[in-house]
């Protein structure tokens, strides 16, 4: 040990130092002592703050650092007392980064505090109180803007009844959305009409609404009293009751019909500017249909649930145009049928998939099948209208099973690949 590691100190023969042994580089095997302090090793220092029931607290170091102790630093079991004074070996808090903790209680000095000790206690447990209860008002305050703002949606006359559109179903699991008069939505499942069935898009509900105990502050639909009416609230499309001059130019698009749903009353248009956007019976008052290749002058607004897609926000006029007539636009054919194999198929759900012969692979339901069809064998063959999938975009599903001479073939004798060729 050289007076240059401790300070300069002159020490004693005696005294007790605390001191960092490290390998002696000038004598090889040997140690040599730096950091050399007076006294004994650790740190003291009072215990300020002590929570029996988590059994840890915080101390006050001498040097002016504060360090939290748990109860393992002091063998497991026991407590500690605020007041306390204790020499301690302190380390960094690792959870903590830039903190310390106790990392080894030495030894107890005295349980007594002094009087400078108990003021300055007194006066940092006040300021730790106020700081507690001024958090605790503002817990409670959050908790309350909370609730007002998540409060579950409050029910009246609920047995008289509301009115309500459908605007989503899912008919592969038999559930949807309806969104009722008032601008509520709630979740309707098949089981509330029976068990079978589906609901069409734009369809017009007198239902009974219950809060969701699935999920709450929503709303489902605890049972379908009939069916209402469907109001026509706008014109038919028709030149003489909308012109071009009545909607602004800055929305105005021509577009022809790509895709025509009758059963659920929606489609899709595909604009001169080459944008797609849904179309929903209900902009066309309600009870009119369209047909693939229809060419139209509509309004043009941002699809509000499908964040940067499109959608038509108003008819405007039927041109009476045909899509030849538009320069970027391709005439409209009707799609040709496709033989397949049948490469998976679940009987309890009613769906499959099918692989093409030029080798993409399509998603089909029950649904698309003919009525004396209604159920596919894996490696069974069948002629089928492919259409993108719109659940999955890039994907494809079968839209029809063609029926008669073209229907399904049946079993072939030797089961063809069912994997795509590859492409050199």
């Amino acid at each position: 040990m050289h007076t240059s590691f401790c300070g300069g100190q002159h020490l004693k023969e005696g005294e007790t130092v605390s001191a960092e042994l490290v390998a002696d580089s000038q004598n090889p095997g040997k140690w040599a002592a730096h950091n050399v302090k007076l006294g004994p090793l650790g740190e003291d220092g009072v215990v300020t703050e002590w929570r029996e029931d988590g059994g840890y607290g915080f101390m006050a170091i001498d040097d002016g650092r504060r360090a939290y102790i748990h109860r393992s630093a002091i063998g497991g079991s026991g407590s500690l007392v605020v007041g306390m004074r204790l020499r301690v070996d302190l380390k960094p808090d690792p959870r903590n980064p830039g903190k310390w903790c106790v990392a080894q209680v030495r030894s107890q000095l005295t349980n007594e505090p002094s009087e400078s000790e108990l003021t300055e206690l007194s006066q940092e447990r006040l300021l730790q109180q106020q700081q507690q209860q001024q958090q605790q008002q503002l817990d409670q305050l959050q908790q309350q803007l909370h609730e007002q703002q998540h409060q579950p949606a409050v029910l009246q006359d609920t047995e008289d009844g509301a009115n309500g559109t459908v605007t989503e179903w899912h008919d592969d699991s038999g559930y949807g959305f309806l969104t009722l008069d008032d601008g509520r939505r709630a979740y309707v499942h098949r089981s509330v009409f029976g068990g079978t069935g589906t609901l069409p898009l734009g369809m017009r509900l007198h239902v009974i609404v219950r809060a969701d105990t699935r999920n709450p502050g929503k709303l489902c639909i605890g049972e379908i009293k009939h069916e209402l009416p469907v109001v026509e609230t706008s014109p038919t499309i028709s030149t003489s009751t909308v012109t071009v001059q009545d909607a602004p130019t800055s929305d105005m698009q021509t577009g022809v019909v790509s895709e025509w749903r009758e059963e659920g009353g929606f489609g899709f248009m595909t604009m001169e500017d080459g944008r797609r956007a849904y179309i929903h019976r209900s902009v066309l008052g309600g009870s009119v249909s369209l047909v693939v290749g229809q060419v139209l002058q509509v309004s043009m607004r941002p699809d509000p649930r499908n964040p940067g897609k499109w959608s038509v926000g108003e008819v405007l006029s039927d041109t009476g145009l045909q899509p030849a007539a538009l320069e970027i636009m391709q005439p409209v054919t009707e799609p040709s049928a496709e033989d397949g194999v049948v490469s998976e198929w679940r009987e309890e759900g009613g769906y499959g998939f099918i692989m093409v012969e030029d080798g993409r692979r399509a998603y089909i339901h029950r649904s698309a099948l003919p009525a004396t069809h209604q159920s596919l064998i894996v490696g069974q063959s069948l002629r089928a209208v492919l259409k993108p999938d719109l659940r999955n975009p890039g994907k494809w599903c079968v839209g029809e099973a063609v029926v008669g001479t073209d229907a399904i073939l049946g079993t072939p004798e030797t089961e063809p690949s069912l994997k795509r060729q590859r492409v050199a």
